[in-house]
Order: structure tokens, then sequence, then C-alpha cells
């Protein structure tokens, strides 16, 4: 088993590496569809997290391929959304300094991942409702993203300086 962890790993994070260098220089290009983009990973993602899910509580065979796929798509799509998150954020704050912005995502991140992991601390309970957890949050962020009122003012003054 730990070999397979162990591919797992090393094809995830190296893979992974190489498209989201794909996916960022053409989503750098499209700066004024980042909400566009951000939906489409988040559905991705759902649909990533929901397959796993489904394999993990039996009703769809869980197979070696099904379970890299499900894995690797979750890291790709996912690892994608937190830049784009990060850029919309600053762009939506454009007065306050980014460091300011990103530094108050970041710590709301960590105490979130925080009260997630006091789920282990329960000696009985059962982790599988830590798949569908993170279903929901996926699933939760997409009508958010939808509603948004997009806006670059900090975009806008870039480019009317050139």
């Amino acid at each position: 088993m730990f070999v397979f962890y162990g591919n797992l790993w090393l094809v995830s994070s190296s893979k992974s590496h190489e498209y989201l260098l794909l996916f960022f220089s053409y989503a750098d290009r499209l700066k004024q569809r980042a909400k566009l983009i951000l939906i489409g990973l988040y559905l991705f993602t759902t649909i990533a997290h929901i397959v796993l899910s489904l394999a993990c509580e039996q009703v769809i065979p869980l197979t070696t391929v099904s379970l890299y796929t499900a894995v690797i798509s979750q890291v790709i799509f996912f690892s994608a959304t937190v830049p784009l998150l990060m850029e919309i954020a600053v762009e939506c704050t454009y007065p306050v300094a980014e460091g300011i912005t990103s530094g108050f995502m970041i710590f709301s991140v960590y105490f979130v991942n925080m009260l997630f992991f006091v789920g282990f601390m329960f000696p009985h309970a059962s982790p599988r409702w830590m798949n569908w957890l993170l279903v929901v949050s996926t699933t939760v962020c997409i009508p958010l993203l939808a509603v948004y009122p997009q806006s670059y003012k900090r975009l806008d003054v870039d480019l009317k300086g050139k």
C-alpha cells in the first residue's frame, strides 16, 4: 500500500505542476475571465470529489484507475483555484494592500482547516463525512461566485497606466 501512495504522490505532484503551469500561462492572458474560469474549476473539482466520495462509499467500483483519476483531478483543479481566488480577492479589495488581503485569506483558510482537523480528535467518528464535506464546500462556491459582482479596479488602473 505504501508503494501505491508513493506513486500517487509522485504522479500527482509532478504532473499537476506541469498542468498548473500550462493552465496559469493561459489564465494570465484572460484576467477578466477569472470568475468564469473559477466557476469551471470548482465545477470540475466538485465532480472529482463526487466520484471519489461515491467510490469510497462503494456506490461505484473503486479501481486503481478511478482512484488515480479522481485524486489527480482534484489536485489539479483545486490547486488551480487558489491563485485565481487570491487574484479576485485582491481585485475586490483594491485600495487595500495585497499583503493584508492575502494574509487575511490565508489566516481564514488555516482557521477553517483547524476546525476540519478537530474531527480527528473524536475517537469513534467515521472519517467518511470528510469526503462529503469537501463535496459540499466546493459546490457552495459555485453559486457564490456566480452572484459575485465582478470588478477589476486594480487591473483598470494598470491598463490606464500603459
